[in-house]
């Protein structure tokens, strides 16, 4: 199922878009979209969000793609990221998810 949004907030962060939805899980699967507001060096900005199971009982972000393109004068440009996040662990209690953190381990 895809659903067109605009979003209430206008800035980096936030746009217009289609979010996706699996018909039988009902999970959010997939958000596209163009930012509200770009860095003044671009002429366009693209993101997608993947979302996907991270722990049996948990949905979450699994990457993140940005698209930004510009130019100046006869030079075009094209930027590309692409985040992934994994390794997503619970924890007993807060402070021993901040002690793993401080630690590193």
């Amino acid at each position: 199922i895809a659903i067109p949004f605009t979003s209430l907030k206008r800035d980096e962060d936030h746009g217009d878009g289609i979010v996706y939805v699996d018909e039988h899980s009902r999970h959010i699967t997939r958000l596209e979209f163009k930012p509200s507001v770009i860095s003044k060096q671009a002429d366009s900005g693209e993101i997608a969000v993947t979302l996907g199971k991270v722990t049996p009982d948990l949905w979450d972000v699994v990457s993140v793609k940005q698209r930004h393109a510009g130019h100046r004068l006869f030079v075009h440009w094209t930027f590309e990221t692409t985040a992934t996040h994994s390794a997503y662990r619970r924890f007993d209690s807060l402070d021993t998810a901040r002690t793993t953190l401080a630690t590193g381990s």
